[in-house]
């Protein structure tokens, strides 16, 4: 059977007599070559008609990463003074160790070594 649609275009309904199938089918190539064109047209408009809103997104986004840069940063230089905050302590008490025979703490052995510094165990 065939069907007119809307812009003068053609549209069958075929029947497959073996399986009882019906099925659509369009003559419309002419039309979906139109709509494509039509379609790009406007998207093209909607780019146009979004393009502050989407300016102003992208405005937020690169505001917000700096801000998560600039605390990761901040956040890092803390890490960072902790650090070395704590090394100083153990340099200083590495300094501080009597060389010779002196026990360097409770439960630790004594030794005759000029160069060995703290235990690590000692420092936590």
């Amino acid at each position: 059977r065939e069907r007119r649609m809307v812009n003068d275009a053609k549209k069958y309904e075929l029947e497959d007599r073996a399986t009882r199938g019906r099925r659509m089918v369009n003559d419309a190539k002419k039309y979906e070559l139109e709509d494509r064109a039509t379609r790009e047209r406007r998207m093209v408009n909607d780019a146009k008609k979004y393009e502050l809103e989407d300016r102003a997104t992208r405005e937020k986004i690169r505001a917000r990463n700096q801000l998560e840069s600039y605390v990761f940063n901040l956040k890092e230089k803390e890490q960072l003074k902790s650090l070395q905050s704590e090394c100083g302590r153990i340099m200083t008490k590495m300094h501080q160790q009597p060389t010779g025979n002196e026990s360097y703490g409770d439960g630790y052995p004594q030794t005759a070594s000029i160069n060995q510094g703290p235990e690590v165990e000692e420092v936590y």
